[in-house]
């Protein structure tokens, strides 16, 4: 968290999001890192998740807001918590994240499988280009987060990695994120 601001109640988050839909795989290189996630009843702009990495260590994030700038809370918490509260939600993701010169390569496991996101934090709000062996991406930090994608994957079920990537893919080109969703009784986050 050294690239935040303090801000009020918590750390300013300054992040930017894509679905990358094409890159060159031969910068996955070295041990991912292994990251659980599940994500805790939400009410409006503010989400509560649980993460653990490399089933090693896990931390209790809050963030509230929307969009390339959020308030984040977070704090270690043992690792037998952590894994008994993943264990009791019900949205839930799996991914293995690569670090690339400042940039995080999330590539996701399980129901999301092959769906890939880039993002980018940065202590000021100025962010560079994408990288170039980013092919192709779609930004989607003002409508779309990580939480949001646990709903969907839930909502579509266990079985439908092909699905969530088609909606996933259908809401970076759509312009209206909210018709994208209507099929699964779901609101993207689009404030």
């Amino acid at each position: 968290m050294s690239t935040r601001e303090i801000g009020e109640k918590g750390l300013i988050e300054h992040e930017r999001r894509w679905l990358v839909h094409d890159f060159d795989h031969a910068v996955l290189h070295g041990q991912p890192i292994h990251i659980l996630q599940g994500y805790f009843g939400v009410e409006g702009l503010q989400s509560l998740r649980v993460r653990i990495v490399n089933r090693k260590e896990a931390v209790i994030t809050s963030k509230r807001g929307a969009g390339e700038k959020r308030i984040e809370r977070e704090t270690s918490i043992p690792l037998d918590a952590a894994e008994i509260l993943y264990g009791a939600l019900q949205y839930t993701l799996e991914k293995h994240r690569y670090r690339i010169h400042g940039w995080e390569l999330d590539i996701f496991l399980g129901t999301l499988n092959r769906v890939v996101f880039l993002e980018y934090e940065t202590k000021d709000g100025v962010f560079p280009p994408l990288p170039p062996w980013i092919w192709s991406a779609t930004e989607v930090t003002e409508f779309f987060t990580n939480l949001q994608l646990a709903q969907l994957a839930h909502r579509l079920g266990a079985n439908a990695s092909e699905s969530v990537r088609e909606h996933v893919r259908s809401l970076a080109q759509a312009s209206s994120p909210q018709a994208v969703f209507k099929t699964v009784d779901w609101e993207p986050n689009c404030s």
